[in-house]
């Protein structure tokens, strides 16, 4: 990935309701899709989708992040996004090697507290503790509930 400067290095994350459009396969064409684009636009993140819903980290340059979103807000498959954080100015990505890893709803948790150890931003640690007390009161609970 070519060097972003600190100003630019962003962290986006959001969570949005899935339309009667979104089909059973949609799931790895949007990973296929990603895995290709995501590299040539330096984004790199992770993705859950489970009862209905979609958690999404992103992080890369402001224009490409927001560029990314601008084609989710169009995308039928979504409805309801809702910005859950964002952060600008990073030093670094949580998840530089994942163009765009699918982790499975009842595998989040584990994955963000296991980045919750490995995070050396204080922005990172804080959106974090933020999803992590979104499960703990039951806003993201649709993910939850699909690992039953």
């Amino acid at each position: 990935m070519t060097a972003i400067y600190r100003q630019d290095l962003i962290t986006y994350i959001y969570c949005s309701h899935a339309t009667p459009a979104m089909q059973p396969d949609d799931m790895s064409k949007i990973i296929q899709l990603s895995e290709k684009h995501n590299p040539q636009l330096e984004v790199t993140g992770l993705l859950t989708y489970g009862g209905g819903m979609f958690l999404q980290w992103l992080e890369g340059p402001h224009h490409a992040v927001h560029e990314l979103m601008g084609w989710i807000r169009k995308d039928p498959r979504h409805e309801c996004i809702l910005q859950l954080h964002s952060a600008s100015g990073l030093d670094n990505r949580l998840y530089p090697n994942w163009s765009m890893e699918l982790v499975a709803p009842h595998d989040i948790q584990n994955v963000l507290e296991q980045a919750a150890e490995r995070a050396d931003s204080t922005r990172h640690a804080e959106a974090i503790s933020l999803l992590l007390q979104l499960f703990d009161e039951g806003a993201l609970a649709p993910l939850k509930q699909s690992a039953c």
